[in-house]
């Protein structure tokens, strides 16, 4: 089993492969794991499990992770945890990773009535070599670090994830909780032609930077602006002195990951539950 290690730092090493792994499942953790600790979520901790909640009908901002489970007690876990978001009547993800036990968790969980959403590779970049890139004339990147760009950046996302746009206002005051200036969480909002088409976020903790949430409106993809996004996020991790960058990879995101350097490392498998029709 892969237990975290608290007293790493920054300086992981790329080669340092089971480091950077356990590095990645952690980040991944805490980023979502961060809404249930807010005021407006809820968030449940044990040896076994670790799952959050914020009541909002977005099936990003209620998961799953770190299930460590015996097959004995497999099913019985994962029909506590939909009577429990059944109940909230909120879709959820469940994330699986290198170290879920079992590590057949998602037979069990498809049993269940859980969708099978594929494989979002993790992926790790060392960001020494990292290249760097001249923003074009019209697009300029700038962090969110006020309500007005929060809520752009929530409408993009909205989009670009299919969270329904209805629930942007529910989700303004929940991402508001988490601050606009700390030294954890920097959110990019790319605007082209002072028009926002583009998000991307940082997230800096168990000695990697996570980056995520990177998006780009259908109108403005095909111009290298989700690279530029990104590209804002990992030159303030390596300002900050990070060595090494992770994220979770899309099918369309993967090839503009590896066109920056960044290479697959582990698999995630995401499990969705929705909440049936009244």
């Amino acid at each position: 089993m892969l237990v975290y290690d608290t007293s790493m730092v920054k300086f992981i090493k790329i080669d340092e492969t089971d480091k950077v792994v356990q590095a990645l499942e952690a980040n991944l953790f805490s980023y979502f794991t961060n809404f249930g600790r807010t005021p407006l979520g809820e968030l449940h901790e044990s040896s076994h499990l670790l799952y959050f909640s914020t009541g909002i009908g977005s099936l990003f901002h209620n998961g799953v992770f770190r299930a460590r489970l015996h097959e004995s007690e497999v099913e019985r876990a994962i029909a506590e945890v939909i009577e429990y978001f059944a109940a909230k009547q909120v879709p959820f993800c469940w994330w699986t990773s290198n170290s879920t036990q079992p590590n057949d968790l998602g037979k069990y969980l498809e049993a269940q009535g859980l969708q099978d959403l594929g494989n979002f590779p993790g992926m790790a970049m060392d960001l020494s070599n990292l290249t760097s890139r001249d923003c074009p004339k019209d697009l300029e990147i700038v962090r969110v670090e006020e309500r007005t760009n929060l809520e752009s950046w929530l409408k993009i996302a909205a989009i670009a994830f299919n969270i329904p746009v209805e629930l942007v206002e529910e989700l303004l005051p929940l991402e508001s909780s988490l601050g606009f200036q700390g030294d954890r969480y920097i959110r990019y909002l790319a605007l082209w032609q002072k028009t926002p088409v583009a998000i991307s976020a940082l997230y800096l903790d168990a000695g990697v930077a996570g980056i995520y949430f990177v998006a780009t409106l259908p109108e403005a993809r095909g111009q290298g602006i989700g690279t530029h996004v990104t590209q804002a996020a990992l030159e303030d991790s390596q300002r900050l002195g990070y060595r090494v960058a992770i994220l979770q990879a899309s099918a369309m995101g993967k090839n503009v990951y590896e066109r920056l350097s960044f290479q697959e490392c582990c698999p995630l498998e995401i499990y969705l539950w929705q909440p049936p029709e009244q």
